[in-house]
């Protein structure tokens, strides 16, 4: 980075809160380069004295990285930073017209340290380092929205730490679906998560299948008719189209082709982009087994075959049917429902009644289940 003797926030607007403007700050902006290069992050497990962030989550400091590579990045939630005012040349910072021009000098970085520390949003800061790190020949800028408090102590950091992070509700993963596909409607292309979206859709508003009006849209029950979720449905789908969500939708934005995978069963169309398809072929599953193993199908205490739970075993026993045979149809799919209700109907029945709702029981019921099918040679294996 090219040698300077200031940062100037020109731009800044003064926004006051707290008790006798205790916790006053300015809006402004800043590059991410110049963010990284004078900023402090000081963790709790490496400095319980001073620190106020969280573990480094490397996961989520990949995710990042990972997303800084796409072509349209945002970043619209603002770094929240500590200035030390002894850099500030003007300590007449209140007054909105003038800027807040920050001496970098290397005296004085070499006498009072660097002039910023992070209070929060130290993972979206690794994450973009790590890019450029990683990515030399990639000449992105991010320019970011700040918060700068002045001279803010642990204490005064802690409490805008906990006051951002401890009040914040996650939003609903059906939702999170929902939005991907309305940000993808208009495109010829769909995202794993659009892609996945769009099934349940189909799902949801196709009449005479087991799904019809019964996803829970957004997650919100709002019928009794309603026993899965949207968010569910989704997950439940994109598994078995890929491993790396972020990895895929970066080719597909980049126009790049997708590898193939034989073992992730909707995954050819996924890249044949064609989710009416995923759609039909869940119905073709479904819509039998819950007409022939109807007793069970209903809700009913002790039962957990119309829960997140059974529909997870469920598709795990899809994927077995569908890497094994080459006969997928409605008709295909009665045809082995009627076999495993008529020579080991109790037994299914019995493995369907579970208090635990743990992805175990879903594993340990469809390695039952796929032995069941195996042991009484229902489908006739490629």
């Amino acid at each position: 980075m090219h040698k300077r003797d200031s940062i100037d926030l020109q731009e800044k607007i003064l926004i006051e809160q707290g008790k006798d403007n205790e916790y006053d700050f300015f809006l402004s902006k800043l590059d991410a380069k110049t963010i990284i290069e004078y900023s402090n992050i000081i963790r709790l497990n490496d400095n319980p004295e001073e620190g106020v962030q969280r573990f480094l989550d490397k996961k989520r400091v990949k995710s990042i990285e990972d997303y800084c590579k796409s072509e349209n990045v945002l970043f619209p939630t603002p770094i929240i930073l500590t200035l030390n005012s002894d850099f500030i040349k003007d300590k007449n910072t209140k007054n909105v017209e003038n800027g807040i021009s920050i001496n970098i000098s290397d005296d004085m970085i070499e006498d009072l340290g660097k002039p910023f520390s992070i209070i929060d949003g130290q993972h979206r800061i690794e994450g973009i380092k790590q890019f450029y790190e990683n990515n030399p020949e990639d000449r992105k800028e991010f320019n970011l929205p700040i918060i700068v408090y002045l001279d803010a102590d642990q204490s005064k950091a802690a409490r805008i730490f906990v006051t951002i992070n401890a009040n914040q509700r996650s939003v609903d993963d059906s939702t999170i679906h929902e939005l991907f596909g309305i940000i993808y409607r208009d495109s010829d292309k769909y995202t794993v998560q659009s892609f996945s979206n769009q099934v349940a859709k189909v799902l949801n508003e196709t009449p005479y299948n087991p799904f019809y009006n019964g996803i829970k849209m957004l997650g919100r029950k709002q019928t009794e008719k309603q026993f899965i979720s949207q968010g569910t449905i989704v997950k439940k789908i994109t598994e078995r189209i890929t491993n790396n969500i972020d990895r895929d939708n970066l080719r597909i934005e980049k126009g790049k082709g997708l590898e193939k995978n034989d073992k992730k069963i909707f995954r050819d169309f996924f890249i044949d982009n064609d989710p009416l398809i995923v759609a039909k072929i869940m119905i073709n599953f479904f819509d039998p087994f819950s007409r022939i193993f109807s007793s069970i199908w209903e809700h009913k205490p002790g039962y957990i075959t119309k829960k997140a739970i059974g529909f997870s075993t469920l598709m795990k026993l899809l994927d077995y049917i569908y890497l094994n045979t080459d006969n997928l149809t409605k008709d295909d799919f009665t045809a082995y429902f009627e076999k495993l209700e008529k020579y080991r109907g109790t037994e299914v029945e019995d493995l369907f009644k579970s208090s635990d709702s743990s992805e175990s029981v879903a594993n340990r019921i469809s390695k039952e289940l796929i032995n069941i099918f195996k042991e009484e040679n229902i489908i006739n294996t490629k």
